[in-house]
């Protein structure tokens, strides 16, 4: 997922793609490094000493509040008409239409209980706070992309109760 969204950024970008510099997105951007890094990690069975793990782990938990202190030091409400119509189609899409359709083929492949669950806080959650530091770090349109994540983390609290509410009334949870 985090390859295809710097692909994007790098594609659609202020300036013009050139295989170079979409290459050097791809191979620079710290999430694929270090989903790479653990992935040889996990495939070498290569064990990490205990300190090193609770270090990360704390760094883990602190990277989505941090992210969002920052987001919210530069999160202003005012939007222009083209970045209201963006943020709504994209809320929408991410909080509604991705989550009905996705949640009704889960259910329509026979997943329920806790598997389903799962699905349902995957598919139904807000956009990723990272997108944030992606959108401005590869010349995307950051004030749309932090507009998007505060206004599908708020909306999603209703987005999230409904569905669940709906699932429940249907005995399918």
């Amino acid at each position: 997922y985090n390859f295809l969204s710097v692909l994007a950024f790098s594609l659609h970008g202020e300036h013009k793609p050139n295989f170079k510099k979409v290459l050097k997105d791809i191979v620079t951007n710290p999430i694929i490094i270090a989903s790479l890094i653990a992935l040889v990690f996990l495939l070498c069975k290569i064990p990490l000493p205990q300190f090193v793990f609770k270090t990360l782990d704390s760094f883990g938990d602190m990277a989505s509040p941090i992210a969002f202190m920052i987001l919210g030091a530069t999160f202003s409400f005012k939007m222009s008409k083209g970045v209201a119509r963006a943020v709504f189609i994209s809320v929408g899409t991410r909080l509604i239409i991705v989550p009905a359709l996705l949640i009704t083929l889960s259910v329509l492949l026979g997943f329920r209980g806790v598997y389903l669950i799962g699905l349902v806080t995957l598919f139904g959650s807000p956009t990723a706070v990272a997108s944030y530091a992606m959108a401005t770090h590869l010349g995307g349109d950051g004030e749309t992309a932090s507009k998007i994540i505060v206004y599908s983390s708020c909306f999603s609290m209703i987005t999230m109760f409904c569905i669940i509410l709906i699932l429940k009334t249907l005995c399918i949870i």
